[in-house]
């Protein structure tokens, strides 16, 4: 398990230390990057064209994360358009770039009603890097202190719990006709949530601010699907293509997701993916409690070709624990 890394004091401290710890990493994702760009025989200005868009998006969304990201590439020692870029490949190649396994994640938001616990948040992903744990102390003012999984090289968060009692993950969904290959990608758009919302309700406000003003990004023209849980109780779903999003809350029991529409099925397949119902048979089976959280978390079953919550290849676990104000774990 990769050690925790507390990031805090000003942007540009921030990136040189995230950049020193993985500083060979972040040099072999810059290689990955151009070989696969040579391989699609894309031009000398593709990946400054991308670079341009995400520094346009982060200089309205958090000048803060831009000079963060300017150190760390300057640390790491890299060139900064590449390392920009990552976040927001360029579209014929988004799908090198995509978790290889970008079927097998799975989350799970519950809600109960203890009296300082009022909810857990689960996140099991996969990906083509290990995910790294981030702990970053309020980075600028009105902005919240989280911890997070990242993926190596993305700017943005893959999940988080912040000091609110708000957690969160996105899964890149199926196929769908009206994308957007806007550079607000859903690292960032996460990454934004995380900072600035306290509650499913100001997350799903964010999200459609950020979507109005900016687009929200659909990587290789899939749908991207939020999971939120907040210390309210509240559990919320949240699927969203380039041009619309539906929600769907739960003041009590859970919501499970994967990387299947649930809430606009179009001509997607409703039967539930085999990890999912492992994840809600086991829920469903006794009264929720952190323990059985963590064994959820862990549960290796398969069906054929398809995986249960975890196997060996399973990158992260994620596990928040939201309590009443004043007890956030």
């Amino acid at each position: 398990m990769d050690p925790l890394i507390l990031l805090q004091d000003s942007p540009a401290q921030r990136g040189e230390k995230l950049a020193l710890c993985q500083k060979e990493l972040l040099r072999q994702r810059v290689t990955a990057l151009k070989a696969i760009c040579e391989k699609y025989k894309l031009g000398p200005l593709e990946l400054a064209d991308r670079a341009r868009e995400i520094t346009t998006v982060l200089n309205v969304v958090c000048s803060e994360w831009l000079i963060e990201a300017r150190a760390v590439a300057s640390t790491a020692q890299i060139p900064t358009a590449s390392f920009m870029a990552l976040t927001h490949p360029p579209e014929k190649v988004q799908p090198s770039f995509l978790p290889k396994r970008a079927n097998d994640s799975t989350a799970a938001g519950i809600s109960l009603s203890g009296p300082k616990i009022r909810g857990m948040f689960m996140e099991n992903c996969d990906g083509p890097q290990t995910c790294h744990h981030v702990i970053s102390r309020a980075p600028s003012p009105g902005s919240l202190a989280y911890i997070a999984v990242t993926e190596a090289a993305d700017i943005g968060v893959k999940c988080f719990v912040n000091e609110a009692g708000l957690a969160g993950s996105y899964h890149i969904g199926p196929q769908v006709q009206d994308y957007s290959n806007a550079a607000t990608q859903p690292s960032i758009v996460l990454r934004q949530i995380c900072e600035r919302a306290t509650s499913c309700a100001q997350a799903v406000a964010e999200f459609a601010e950020l979507q109005k003003r900016l687009g929200a990004g659909t990587p290789d023209r899939r749908a991207v699907l939020y999971l939120f849980a907040d210390s309210n109780g509240e559990v919320m779903l949240l699927e969203a293509t380039g041009s619309r999003f539906l929600k769907h809350s739960a003041p009590s029991g859970f919501i499970l997701t994967t990387n299947k529409l649930q809430l606009s099925t179009g001509n997607t397949s409703m039967t539930e993916p085999f990890r999912q119902r492992c994840l809600r048979e086991h829920l469903s089976a006794a009264p929720l409690t952190l323990e059985r959280m963590v064994d959820a978390s862990r549960l290796n079953r398969s069906s054929g070709t398809e995986k249960g919550v975890s196997d060996a290849e399973t990158r992260a676990s994620f596990i928040a624990v939201l309590g009443a104000p004043g007890h956030i774990s």
